[in-house]
């Protein structure tokens, strides 16, 4: 008789970090790959050895979608041993396409005010931002929290905000790496090697500031406008950040 054998398709888990652009997303994803069980899945062109990364972000999604699951599964495969993340802002408005092909991935949701998201657009430095008004960031917040409340919904992942994040820094990564089962050793040492800088060479990646600076930034009357504006996303952030 003619024997079959039947191998079980290993699915490798990896984690991506969902979030609006200039939401913390980079600082987070730093915190992360400063863990020695973790390997982030970055830009192609990217140099490994390093001391600085390129970009933080692979945009696999945007490049080369009918490619990207296998290009990552590629990349899973010979980084067994660690835990894989990704990051890349845009691919939040893309969740749809990468939970079809990573239905068990393990993945982070972090949010912020989006009046401090608006914020960091219009005063940003990184050439990415170069044309962002108050318009433009107004409608690119509203695309990004559409999704994200849309993947919030689906109750499956991690949540954390950026506020949090920053007030207690070593409570919320310990909590993190927990729900990732990632060790917690030499946590204060993760956060100290990322304190006010980044492992990412992009001009204007990391913009010093505090959490509120919005306040002191925008006029009274802008604040008022924005408010208006994002009635909807600040009304889903306060109830998701308590």
């Amino acid at each position: 008789m003619k024997k079959f054998f039947y191998w079980k398709y290993k699915e490798y888990e990896v984690t991506f970090i969902f979030g609006s652009a200039r939401g913390g997303t980079t600082w987070l994803w730093s915190l992360l790959e400063s863990h020695s069980e973790v390997k982030p899945f970055v830009n192609e062109s990217n140099n490994l050895e390093q001391l600085f990364y390129i970009t933080s972000e692979s945009g696999i999604y945007v490049k080369d979608p009918k490619n990207a699951k296998r290009i990552i599964e590629s990349f899973l495969k010979k980084n067994r041993n660690y835990k894989v993340i990704e990051k890349t802002p845009s691919h939040t408005l893309l969740w749809r396409d990468i939970l079809n092909d990573f239905p068990n991935s393990r993945n982070i949701i972090i949010l912020r005010n989006p009046l401090a998201i608006v914020n960091s657009m219009v005063r940003s430095e990184m050439t990415a931002f170069e044309d962002y008004g108050l318009e433009k960031s107004i409608d690119s917040v509203k695309a990004y929290f559409k999704c994200l409340m849309e993947l919030i919904k689906l109750d499956k992942y991690y949540i954390v905000s950026y506020e949090n994040l920053l007030l207690n820094t070593a409570s919320e990564l310990v909590s993190i790496l927990d729900y990732l089962n990632l060790s917690k050793d030499f946590v204060e040492d993760i956060i100290a090697s990322n304190k006010n800088t980044s492992k990412v060479s992009v001009n204007g990646v990391f913009r010093k500031g505090k959490a509120e600076s919005y306040r002191i930034e925008f006029t009274e009357k802008e604040l008022l406008y924005l408010e208006e504006k994002l009635r909807n996303e600040l009304t889903f952030f306060k109830l998701m950040k308590k």
